[in-house]
């Protein structure tokens, strides 16, 4: 048990110091530093700093589709519901700074496409549900097409954290 709380400090840490400076700029020894263990204990519980990147990723789309999951299981109506996935959604993003978003799909792409294929899974999979929540209420349309509907929300959430747009909001 102290090992798995040791390597979750690990990749809290790993994410915010990623999240706020870059893959790239990141060195083990801030992250062993930051985490307050030695560099050893890292790569005693990870082999590379990709793998550590890897395993991050993991670790916060947990956690992200965790809280994703709190908002489906309400009794909240459809629409209320709807609104507080996009808003969970949403905030789950905000954490990652344009920059060093921009610049793991150059330096680690494999954690790169990872994320985005967790974003995707996490977000559409369940906007879909949510959608088909609401047809069966009676709240939205029966014919809507629940994927179209679903890839339109997926699109305006991309399109608002890419790093483009994200740059233009970011006043960190």
């Amino acid at each position: 048990m102290k090992e798995e709380i040791k390597r979750q400090r690990i990749l809290e840490t790993a994410f915010k110091l990623f999240s706020s400076y870059g893959f790239k700029r990141v060195t083990m020894d801030e992250i062993a530093h930051t985490a307050g263990v030695g560099k050893n204990t890292i790569y005693q519980l990870l082999e590379s700093k990709q793998a550590l990147m890897l395993d991050t990723v993991d670790f916060i789309a947990g956690r992200f589709e965790t809280s994703v999951r709190s908002v489906l299981e309400t009794d909240y109506p459809p629409v209320e519901k709807l609104r507080l996935f996009i808003k969970t959604v949403f905030e789950g993003l905000t954490p990652l700074r344009s920059k060093p978003l921009a610049d793991l799909e150059t330096d680690c792409p494999e954690a790169y496409q990872k994320m985005l294929m967790y974003r995707k899974r996490i977000i559409f999979g369940n906007l879909t549900k949510l959608i088909n929540e609401g047809k069966r209420a009676g709240v939205y349309d029966p014919g809507t097409d629940e994927a179209l509907a679903a890839h339109i929300v997926i699109g305006a959430v991309n399109h608002i954290s890419s790093p483009e747009v994200l740059k233009t909001l970011d006043t960190r």
